[in-house]
């Protein structure tokens, strides 16, 4: 086995980690990474990502179809197969969110 792109893959992930993520280190569960100044990350595009892998670990437990909500446009709701979603990395950090959150989730992923 060779471990050049192994050992690439390291050396990127460790230089994403210390151009990008100093931001987050201090409150990982807390601050969206590429939020800029403030922490709060309403009204950007981050916010429906992290809601989006929220959703997808509350589908996966409760057993709900991941891709219909009764959460956006209550009561008739909304096909998430229209909406920029992220079911797929939601059932690969289900765990990750169910223990630490949607935020550290988001912020894992994005880095």
């Amino acid at each position: 086995m060779r471990r050049g792109p192994l050992l690439a893959l390291l050396a990127y992930s460790c230089i994403s980690l210390a151009v990008f993520g100093r931001d987050v280190f201090g409150d990982l569960r807390h601050v969206v990474e590429g939020s800029g100044q403030s922490p709060a990350y309403y009204g950007r595009d981050q916010s429906i990502f992290v809601w989006s892998l929220a959703h997808g670990a509350r589908a996966l437990t409760h057993l709900h179809d991941p891709f219909l909500t009764g959460d956006v446009f209550a009561p008739s709701g909304y096909n998430l197969a229209w909406a920029t979603s992220l079911f797929g990395p939601a059932l690969l950090v289900a765990p990750a969110t169910l223990l630490l959150g949607a935020i550290t989730s988001y912020d894992l992923l994005a880095l």
